[in-house]
């Protein structure tokens, strides 16, 4: 335990120089050592044809083998899931481009998707 503390702390202290703002979540004192939980700020990506920078979302243990990144490949009430390279991953909160931050569910309202939605080229 001791030695994945360190190598957690070893990590973060590394990324943090790399990436100025990045965001460290969580309680930092009371955590697993093997453990991070991190954000970073002003990351985009393509969901649903759009280029959109997201905020808060998760890997989704859905395996998305067939799908191509950037397709929709599941859509809840709150969130929407897009393949990934490896596997897939679950937007819960995004900032359009000229909008204000919204959850996906706010961002899918309106939008007629298909679980194949591609990004626009």
């Amino acid at each position: 335990a001791y030695r994945l503390g360190r190598l957690r702390d070893r990590l973060q202290s590394n990324l943090r120089r790399r990436v100025p703002d990045l965001e460290l979540n969580g309680d930092l004192d009371h955590r697993l050592p093997g453990s991070i939980n991190i954000s970073f700020p002003g990351v985009t990506a393509p969901v649903a044809g759009v280029n959109v920078r997201i905020l808060a979302g998760a890997p989704d243990a859905l395996a998305a083998d067939t799908a191509r990144p950037g397709d929709v490949v599941r859509v809840t009430g709150e969130a929407v899931v897009v393949a990934a390279r490896d596997g897939s991953y679950r937007v819960d909160q995004v900032v359009p481009p000229g909008a204000r931050a919204m959850t996906a569910a706010a961002f899918l309202r309106g939008r007629r998707l298909q679980r194949t939605d591609r990004p626009q080229s």
